[in-house]
């Protein structure tokens, strides 16, 4: 499927628009899937990001230029569909929640470790999520998704040294503000 033409197809005439999609689905449907969920790390989000990618594709397939592979660039959809998820505020709002719950249901010795872990675990997600997006992102991935930075860089089509860079820089600046100062990006 990799080296289908698209060329050859009139995208003006919706059944073969329609054959298209029904074949690019057939093969690269398990794959868009589970590169959604290895980014985003929930079933349901990632089949809504598989759905909105092959809704693209379907509206914008006359677009290809066959530049590259019509895998790179369905993945390149994909990824950009996922980073735009991980930047919205619902994301940022539900992983918050998430987080507090887990923690809110975590069992420790006593009342009063909870209360303390439960407000330092809830300060530390919501500074790095109060950080610029790009070392937000690291940071996330990095520790609550436990991705290896090679598959971070792979994913955000990001250097790898530029990755360690920020997240150097992301942990500097959540220390800073942890300790209660304020940080300028």
């Amino acid at each position: 499927m990799e080296g289908i033409n698209t060329q050859h197809y009139s995208f003006e005439d919706s059944e073969a628009r329609a054959q298209i999609m029904e074949e690019i689905m057939k093969d690269f449907g398990d794959d868009i899937l589970r590169l959604a969920f290895s980014y985003v790390r929930d079933h349901g989000t990632a089949e809504d990001i598989a759905q909105e990618v092959f809704l693209r594709c379907y509206t914008k397939i006359d677009q290809f230029r066959q530049e590259s592979n019509l895998k790179t660039w369905l993945y390149k959809i994909t990824v950009n569909r996922c980073k735009d998820h991980l930047r919205s505020a619902y994301f940022k709002k539900t992983f918050l929640t998430d987080v507090i719950n887990k923690i809110r249901y975590k069992k420790t010795e006593s009342t009063e470790s909870i209360s303390i872990e439960k407000q330092d675990s809830e300060r530390v997600v919501q500074e790095i999520l109060s950080l610029p997006t790009k070392f937000c992102e690291v940071l996330y991935l990095y520790y609550y998704e436990e991705l290896t930075l090679q598959e971070i860089s792979d994913l955000i089509n990001v250097n790898l040294n530029t990755l360690k860079s920020r997240l150097t820089r992301g942990r500097q600046l959540l220390k800073h503000k942890l300790e209660g100062g304020d940080f300028h990006e």
